[in-house]
């Protein structure tokens, strides 16, 4: 019986975290697209590592992860430097992106395969490019 009433508590706990942390992550943003930049960062489908997710990061902090055929919009509410990364569980990529307000920016992830690894690799597409290639997957999805 004591398991029981501590299964449902860590079930409580872990919803009431997961609210929390999507409040703190989806807050409300200004109405005026001028005052954030957009990075827009895809995975399309790819046959190798297809069940292997990576971990996006922006300035070293955890966002979501990337699995195959997928797609998420980060916004930015400060111009400058911003440092994304994606990592598997042998490798991690980094790249460095000079933000300005008001501008969209599209990052393609795409597995690297090498000897018995998987590395991520992100690489910054024109907007034309990846506007067309982000709305293949989220219209699809």
């Amino acid at each position: 019986m004591k398991t029981h009433k501590w299964s449902k508590l860590m079930l409580v706990l872990g919803l009431v975290c997961n609210v929390l942390s999507t409040k703190a992550q989806f807050r409300e943003s200004p109405a005026d697209s001028t005052q954030y930049a957009r990075i827009y960062v895809y995975r399309p489908f790819t046959f190798s590592a297809v069940l292997l997710g990576f971990g996006i990061r922006k300035d070293e902090q955890k966002l979501f992860k990337l699995r195959n055929h997928s797609a998420h919009e980060i916004r930015v509410y400060r111009a400058g430097s911003v440092l994304l990364s994606a990592k598997s569980p042998e490798r991690k990529f980094k790249m460095l992106i000079n933000v300005e307000l008001g501008k969209s920016y599209y990052v393609r992830c795409k597995p690297g395969i090498s000897y018995l690894t998987v590395n991520p690799k992100l690489q910054l597409v024109d907007n034309e490019l990846g506007e067309r290639e982000y709305k293949e997957i989220t219209d699809e999805n």
